[in-house]
């Protein structure tokens, strides 16, 4: 009988978190009400109270770019879709996989980046499967 391969293509397309946008908001708007409680002068609250208007303005559209995508093939092993085409790139031991989020560090073209995959970002199902092949592939190093 053949012996079932446990390394078996996977390709997923994240979407939208909610998580992420709640959590941004809330911390801007801590942010925000500590800028305004403070007891600066006036002029000095309303520089700060913009100051975060704008870094909430710039890190919003950053969060609501277009959904990306990431995959897993036994010839190819992990591919993460950068500037239109999928790329190979090296997960890196730092990845930091939990139940609520996976902290994805990868390696591309001799630089390192990070993302944030929160676990709404996929169906429940997918999220599952992408956690367990980061598990497998991440054992197998």
């Amino acid at each position: 009988m053949p012996k079932k391969s446990l390394e078996t293509d996977l390709a997923l397309q994240t979407g939208h978190s909610h998580y992420i946008n709640y959590f941004l908001t809330g911390i801007h708007a801590l942010a925000a009400l500590a800028g305004a409680i403070n007891s600066l002068p006036v002029w000095a609250k309303l520089a700060i109270l913009a100051a975060v208007a704008v870094n909430y303005r710039l890190a919003s559209r950053r969060w609501q770019r277009a959904p990306a995508k990431i995959r897993y093939t036994d010839s190819q092993k992990w591919q993460i879709e950068l500037n239109g085409e999928y790329q190979s790139v090296q997960i890196l031991p730092e990845t930091v996989l939990t139940t609520l989020a996976i902290f994805l560090s990868f390696k591309y073209a001799n630089k390192r980046y990070h993302w944030l995959i929160a676990k709404d970002c996929l169906s429940a199902a997918d999220y599952r499967k992408l956690l367990v092949k980061l598990k497998i592939t991440q054992s197998h190093r």
